[in-house]
């Protein structure tokens, strides 16, 4: 047998066995990348403090978008080196078309099938990576957006709770007043009332002195025994 043709032979064996095995990886990747992978959506409330309601705003988990875009990461990753191992041996198969001038026709249509086969696995792969590069400018953006959302709604929150303290702080000062000047004046009949009343503040009065009459005198005397 001509060493030529055993060494197509075998060239071509062997790329047979590589398609299948990428062919193989191919369909498992699409089953994986089927499954779905993170929660899309939860629903947060937002408080409107100038209107006194609740707003509902669906958001998606900010977990949920990292991990996302994790995965998107390294599926590109992944993608990118399948892209260049197509590439180099799409360029090696093409050498071996070129060196292998005495191969026969069909060997040639063999290599030709390979040829096909590895140029349209480079051009999923490309189509692929173009896909998951948007898929990951998405998050990206989607991200910046929920964390400028989760500012703005805690700025919402701070000035509702700001408004509330202010409006109870003027709620208990207006209820004091209200105390003060609705008072009523304690229970006479009790002994606490009857303690804490004050005793009515009275002029005082003059001191005075008794004088003490003068001495009778002899004739004085006589006139009052003469009356008796």
């Amino acid at each position: 047998m001509n060493p030529y043709a055993l060494a197509g032979f075998t060239v071509v064996v062997l790329l047979v066995l590589v398609l299948i095995s990428w062919k193989w990886r191919s369909k498992k990747t699409r089953t994986v990348q089927s499954q779905p992978s993170t929660t899309p959506v939860q629903l947060v409330h937002k408080l409107c403090p100038h209107r006194n309601v609740v707003q509902s705003y669906l958001l998606e988990q900010k977990d949920s978008l990292d991990e996302h875009l994790d995965v998107l990461t390294r599926k590109l990753a992944e993608k990118e080196g399948r892209l260049q191992l197509s590439k180099y041996k799409i360029s090696e198969t093409q050498n071996e078309i070129e060196n292998l001038h005495a191969i026969d026709h069909g060997v040639q249509q063999k290599y030709r099938e390979v040829m096909e086969a590895l140029r349209k696995d480079l051009t999923f792969n490309e189509r692929e990576c173009k896909r998951l590069q948007e898929q990951i400018e998405w998050v990206s953006r989607r991200r910046a957006e929920l964390n400028s959302e989760v500012n703005r709604g805690h700025k919402l929150y701070g000035d509702a709770a700001l408004s509330l303290e202010a409006n109870l702080a003027e709620m208990l000062r207006g209820r004091i007043v209200d105390q003060r000047v609705t008072e009523k004046p304690l229970n006479q009949g009790s002994i606490t009332s009857l303690r804490l009343r004050k005793e009515p503040q009275l002029p005082k009065a003059a001191l005075f002195t008794i004088k003490p009459s003068p001495p009778l005198s002899n004739q004085s005397f006589e006139r009052v025994r003469m009356m008796d």
